[in-house]
């Protein structure tokens, strides 16, 4: 892993590193959330759009970090950078998804 700093931004690894969970936990999150709001209230609830619009962030800083050649990530740094991007975007359209199906039925 990098000791000292990542992409144009120079984050150390210990920021970039909570930026990693902050994504994983935001996504975590928007799941819970989303499963607990009613599906009326889904789409339109300040919560799920808090976590969504943190999910998105995340996806769109991940993406960044994982484009960057200054310098060009490890394979590890690489593996948690798209993981985190794949889970925070897959939890917004999952999110969205069930919400749509679920006030269908209804």
């Amino acid at each position: 892993m990098w000791e000292k700093a990542l992409g144009p931004a120079q984050l150390p690894w210990n920021e970039l590193n909570a930026r990693i969970e902050e994504a994983r936990n935001s996504a975590k999150l928007l799941s819970q959330i989303a499963r607990s709001t009613p599906p009326s209230e889904v789409l339109g609830g300040y919560l799920v759009h808090e976590f969504f619009d943190r999910c998105q962030s995340a996806s769109c800083s991940m993406h960044k970090y994982l484009t960057t050649d200054d310098p060009t990530p490890d394979n590890e740094t690489t593996e948690a950078l798209i993981e985190a991007s794949e889970s925070a975007l897959n939890q917004n359209h999952k999110s969205i998804l069930n919400a749509k199906r679920l006030r269908k039925r209804k």
